[in-house]
């Protein structure tokens, strides 16, 4: 018998209590918010192709998609900007004799990261949903969310003009009453405000929401507008798992909550 310790016993514990658990819910689930990448799509593939395109274009390294993944979930300018300072970070401790102003641009960083992001938008137009996947399970959850009568929202931090595409070429726009980007507000996840402004437009109380998402953007974001949170442990969450930031309840699929909620 294999006795774990300290950190790793804790962690193993955390796993097995949150996994699949029994949610406490003082009322019935009228309002489902969902993240969208890594919770009901996996995206890394175009996302992927997307910023390595913007790379060549600026004449830096192409990325692992597996970096890609654990780079996603604070929206497209902070994907970009990771992945700079990845390429740039590796050209000069691979490269050190060359001149770090001609690859970064010293005098007006705002400027690349501005271009990058640009170059990225332009590429992720034209590929956001060529490879892009729901994860199993979540058409059928859905659909049973439909019949329940339990209205659905995404909140994302993805730009908003990415999301009509992919809604529409995996055949589930229709599901959701509300859709909102990270671009669309003042505040994005992890604060609470896309959160609570979706929950008022629709006029649900707060004991009748869940949120589900797969990042401690969406843990945190949930926490701070006091509504109930479940994550599910495929998705995007920076390398870290998801156990970690103790959400309400832990799924290793979208069938698992519909079936908890049925």
């Amino acid at each position: 018998m294999t006795i774990k310790c300290g950190v790793n016993a804790n962690k193993a514990l955390l796993n097995q209590s949150l996994l699949n658990k029994q949610l406490i819910l003082a009322k019935p689930v009228k309002l489902i918010l969902f993240d969208l990448d890594g919770t009901l799509i996996d995206s890394a593939p175009d996302l992927a192709r997307a910023l390595n395109r913007m790379l060549v274009e600026l004449a830096l390294p192409k990325v692992s998609q597996a970096l890609v993944r654990k780079w996603v979930g604070n929206g497209a300018a902070k994907l970009v900007e990771r992945a700079l300072d990845f390429c740039i970070n590796h050209l000069l401790v691979n490269q050190p004799l060359i001149n770090p102003e001609s690859v970064i641009e010293l005098d007006d960083i705002d400027a690349l990261q501005s271009k990058a992001l640009d170059a990225f938008l332009v590429h992720y137009d034209a590929c956001c949903a060529h490879k892009t996947v729901l994860y199993d399970g979540v058409l059928g959850a859905l659909e049973q969310f439909s019949r329940q009568q339990i209205s659905m929202a995404i909140v994302t931090n993805k730009p908003r003009r990415f999301i009509a595409p992919i809604l529409q070429h995996l055949a589930i726009a229709h599901y959701f009453t509300i859709c909102l980007g990270g671009d669309e507000l003042v505040n994005k996840k992890p604060h609470p405000e896309p959160l609570l402004h979706c929950i008022q437009v629709l006029n649900v109380d707060g004991p009748q929401v869940l949120m589900v998402g797969d990042s401690r953007n969406d843990i945190a974001a949930a926490r701070a507008a006091n509504i109930t949170v479940v994550a599910m442990n495929y998705g995007y969450n920076h390398g870290r798992p998801i156990e970690l930031d103790q959400p309400d309840a832990v799924f290793a699929s979208m069938t698992d909550l519909a079936k908890q909620l049925a």
